[in-house]
């Protein structure tokens, strides 16, 4: 999960949770990406990475990141429109295509919610 991304697509939900007395909880999640700090419960708790976090994490393994790449950094929102371009197969075609570039541009490998990687030892 990508630290910067997830923030990004739920900064309503880490502002609501600041402004309710939760500032030093949000910082904590916001530095570490440790989702325990504000108190995440359910099905699924998440450390939140940053590529320089993901890069330390692999040299302590003994890897290196080879690639990398967002995940639905420009789709994310889910808008209605979004949904709805499927309908028409040439626009589809474009948004998947524009997509793929859009994620692996260096700005956007951290602002999807998720970082795709490849890695080698």
């Amino acid at each position: 999960m990508s630290l910067a991304g997830n923030a990004r697509i739920n900064i309503d939900s880490i502002l609501e949770r600041a402004r309710g007395g939760q500032l030093a909880a949000v910082d904590e999640l916001m530095r570490t990406g440790d989702q325990r700090a504000v108190g995440a419960n359910g099905v699924a708790r998440f450390q939140h990475f940053t590529l320089g976090r993901l890069r330390a994490v692999l040299a302590s393994a003994g890897g290196e990141l080879v690639e990398t790449s967002a995940s639905n950094w420009l789709t994310a929102d889910a808008s209605p429109l979004v949904s709805g371009a499927e309908a028409d197969p040439q626009v589809w075609d474009w948004l998947v295509d524009t997509e793929e570039l859009t994620c692996r541009a260096p700005g956007a490998v951290e602002g999807g919610p998720h970082m795709l990687f490849a890695a080698r030892r």
